[in-house]
């Protein structure tokens, strides 16, 4: 289905079997001009393996650019690192690939710990507008989702650091 709503123009994808429901936002993929790409109910899928592409919880794809021309403030000070020793690791098995085990963290302790590393599932309440589109939506509920891994790669680099200079120092008084 194509619709233009305020200069914008939108495709909307939906699953089969909807061609007499009512396509909104909510209910199927989305492309716009500006080249963003929506699927709402694909952040609730868990599909238990990492991911390079990143899905915001509207259901945006895109990418984090590690770019020094995509950043601000850059500063070479990394503050302390000593919370990742409070981290508990766990091995587990998916629900939704059994029989594989995998090493983690879970979110409810990580949470705990250093929040700023947790991405949250949120529940939302919407109000519908003309043509059954969302025009606005409430939170519900926050839960934390999952650790974000990739924030984590730094400070074990730090402490990694921090160890080889201690190894160094050591080995220099023998």
């Amino acid at each position: 289905m194509y619709q233009q709503i305020n200069g914008r123009h939108y495709f909307y994808v939906a699953a089969a079997g909807t061609a007499n429901a009512t396509i909104s936002f909510t209910t199927g993929m989305q492309i716009n001009n500006s080249s963003n790409i929506f699927m709402p109910g694909v952040y609730d899928d868990n599909i238990g393996t990492e991911r390079d592409l990143l899905i915001q919880a509207d259901g945006q794809i895109g990418y984090d650019s590690c770019s020094l021309a995509s950043k601000t403030n850059v500063s070479y000070d990394i503050p302390d690192t000593d919370w990742l020793y409070d981290l508990k690791p766990i091995t587990f098995e998916h629900l939704v690939k059994l029989g594989i085990t995998r090493y983690g963290l879970a979110a409810e302790d990580v949470e705990l710990i250093k929040p700023e590393l947790i991405s949250y599932n949120y529940k939302y309440e919407y109000e519908y507008g003309e043509g059954g589109f969302v025009t606005n939506k409430t939170v519900i509920e926050k839960t934390p989702g999952t650790v974000l891994y990739k924030q984590l790669i730094i400070p074990l680099l730090i402490e990694v650091k921090k160890l080889k200079e201690e190894i160094q120092t050591l080995k220099g008084l023998n």
